[in-house]
């Protein structure tokens, strides 16, 4: 398997962008949205029309590919080797979609139906460089679409990780808090004003419709669950030579 660095060197710059924003093209007009609200960005942004704000992220993002490529790789502080997967999802029209986990391989040999995925927006880059990619066909089928993912993912903290340091503070800062239910960690998290509006937004639902959207939300989830389990076994197989 080669790592994340590999592919970002050897993949077609311009197509991995181009995948990156067809991919977030939702996530950059929100983003361009609320740049007129922040009060810290500088004025010349806010008056840049929308068009002019893409072709700005477009330049900063290739700026940032050509930066990775520069970075050096370096182990995990707790030695454990991430590997970066795909498996078929369903988007919003029950069509075919591409989710982009981490798994840690040691935890992969020992359980591939329960280990977990993680998060890596919090790791330094030279670790996330560092985490091998699956050689599946469905990674490899999709392998722009899952190193944009890993882009994404790498650059919550900024192109440079330049607010790193500052949300890890922030993270040992906040507390733990348990829910006894979504409905209360929604209430939390979005506020009651946000969740009833939501609600408002829905359809009222029969009982038969009701039963039909259940339904479906449990098939999706089921499916998605296998199709995740089908790729760890695959690359499972792959791990031992098999």
């Amino acid at each position: 398997m080669k790592t994340v660095k590999d592919y970002i060197c050897s993949l077609e710059a311009d197509k991995l962008v181009n995948t990156y924003f067809e991919k977030r093209c939702k996530k950059i007009w929100e983003y361009y949205r609320d740049f007129q609200f922040d009060e810290d960005i500088d004025e010349k942004y806010k008056k840049m029309s929308l068009p002019e704000f893409v072709e700005t992220q477009i330049k900063f993002l290739r700026e940032y590919v050509e930066y990775l490529k520069g970075v050096e790789i370096a182990a995990s502080e707790d030695g454990k080797q991430g590997i970066i997967y795909a498996y078929s999802c369903l988007d919003d029209w029950f069509s075919g979609g591409v989710c982009t986990e981490l798994v840690h391989m040691d935890e992969l040999v020992a359980d591939p139906e329960k280990c977990e995925n993680y998060g890596y927006e919090f790791c330094e880059f030279s670790e996330i460089l560092g985490y091998l990619v699956a050689d599946n066909k469905f990674t490899q089928g999709n392998i722009y679409e899952v190193i944009a993912d890993v882009l994404w993912e790498a650059s919550w903290t900024g192109y440079r990780q330049e607010h790193l340091q500052e949300e890890l503070d922030s993270l040992e800062e906040e507390e733990y808090v348990s829910y006894e239910s979504p409905d209360e960690m929604f209430n939390d998290l979005l506020g009651e004003d946000y969740k009833k509006e939501l609600n408002d937004r829905k359809p009222e639902e029969t009982e038969e419709s009701q039963r039909l959207l259940d339904a479906a939300i449990h098939a999706r989830c089921e499916y998605e669950n296998c199709s995740m389990i089908k790729e760890r076994m695959i690359l499972l197989k792959a791990l031992r030579g098999e």
